[in-house]
Order: C-alpha cells, then sequence, then structure tokens
C-alpha cells in the first residue's frame, strides 16, 4: 500500500507577527495537516524563512577543507561547519558563496559548482532549503568579516581529516555533512 500525503488545511504566521522582520528573516508557522485515517486535523509548529541559503564547501588547490568554528545559539556550543549564507536580492547562489566564503574566511574560491538539487536544514522543524556548493582553488586573500553575532574562528583541515571528523561524529552539523559527502565525487575520492 502506497502512503497518502496529509493534506495541508491551512497555514498561519503565529510569530512574530511581522513577515520575520525582526528574526532574521525567520517567522513561526503553524501548519494543520489532515493525516489519512484521523478524524481531526493535527497541528505543526516550525520556523519558515523564504529566503534559501548556500552552502560551500571550500578546497583549497592542496586539498585542505576551509571551515568555520562559530558559537551556534540553539546548541549553545562551537560548532565546526561549511560557510554559507543567502543570496542577496539578484545574487546567484555561486555567488553567494563566493560572497560568503570571502565574509566569513577572508579565502577567495577560484571555481565553484553546484552540488546536486537542495537539500533541508531539518525538514521537520524548518522550511528553509539550502544548496551545496564546491568551491575549489580557495585561496587567502584577507580577513574575516563578522556581523555582530558572529562569533567565528576560520580552521584548516586536510581532506581527509575533514571527511574522516565527518564519519566519526565531530562534525555535529548535519548539513556540512551532507554538503561534503555530495563534494566526495568532484574531489575524486568516489
Amino acid at each position: 500500500m502506497a502512503l497518502r500525503k496529509p493534506a495541508l488545511i491551512d497555514e498561519k504566521e503565529v510569530f512574530p507577527g511581522d513577515g520575520g522582520k525582526t528574526t532574521w528573516g525567520k517567522t513561526m508557522l503553524r501548519r494543520r495537516f489532515q493525516y489519512p485515517g484521523r478524524p481531526k486535523p493535527d497541528d505543526f509548529y516550525l520556523w519558515d524563512s523564504a529566503r534559501v541559503a548556500a552552502i560551500c564547501l571550500p578546497m583549497t588547490t592542496d586539498r585542505n577543507v576551509v571551515v568555520v568554528s562559530i558559537f551556534a545559539q540553539a546548541a549553545n556550543a562551537f560548532i565546526l561547519q561549511l560557510p554559507g549564507g543567502q543570496p542577496r536580492a539578484g545574487e546567484s547562489f555561486g555567488d553567494a558563496a563566493r560572497r560568503e566564503l570571502q565574509e566569513e574566511t577572508g579565502y577567495k574560491a577560484g571555481c565553484v559548482v553546484q552540488l546536486g538539487d537542495k537539500g533541508y536544514f531539518e525538514p521537520f522543524g524548518l522550511t528553509t532549503p539550502f544548496h551545496a556548493v564546491l568551491a575549489t582553488d580557495c585561496s587567502k586573500i584577507g580577513e574575516v568579516r563578522r556581523d555582530p553575532t558572529e562569533l567565528i574562528q576560520v580552521e584548516i583541515y586536510p581532506w581527509e581529516k575533514w571527511w574522516d571528523m565527518c564519519l566519526n561524529g565531530t562534525i555535529q552539523d548535519a548539513k556540512s555533512v551532507l554538503v561534503t559527502a555530495r563534494g566526495l565525487r568532484q574531489v575524486g575520492l568516489i
């Protein structure tokens, strides 16, 4: 028997009520779904953002991966992750990846390639997808430009060490693991 998708009955912004102007572009939604075989609809609350991010796997010419250690509020810890962010008006995902890489790490990308279709940060509680991007021939050209709420430090890992850290659980950021896995073929490991 094939699974049937629940019907989306309605959707309502419940916080902050201003279209995300005060919450970095995010709003909390209540979505009501009617599941097959259930008498009443069920409510689900999730964060929504209309903006889609580009997450970048930056590699230097000597196969080092450029990453950031950044304070993550939900984890209340510093987390190692790949750089990335949302495109500005008129900016492609590749251009956004280049800009975010340079702002967050001080590195400039030589070549940028999109890695497959979109992924989701957390598809049960967050509507926002992201695009995976590989940046090769990266070189240091400047310093980090931090946003006021970014506590960030650049770290460099040999490709094999970074991949091992993804596999052994050192890298706890799921999007970074997914983008790294998508880059395996591009860097010649599979």
